[in-house]
């Protein structure tokens, strides 16, 4: 189940992702691209050290089992 929704999750970060570029470049000048993109894709990795921090306060602090 969770191999089936990482496949179709993909799939959909897949198709939009040259849509969001596209969009990209008609609001920007070509200068600024790649500088944005670099800005739009750290944005997981943010959400990741986020996300890890708040299931250790959870865990930790609040003591909610895993």
């Amino acid at each position: 189940m969770i191999a089936a929704s990482f496949g179709v999750f993909g799939f959909f970060q897949l198709s939009f992702f040259p849509a969001t570029l596209t969009i990209f470049s008609h609001h920007f000048n070509v200068k600024n691209d790649g500088k944005l993109v670099g800005i739009w894709s750290s944005k997981s990795n943010a959400g990741n050290i986020v996300g890890f921090l708040m299931a250790n306060l959870f865990v930790y602090t609040f003591d909610i089992p895993w």
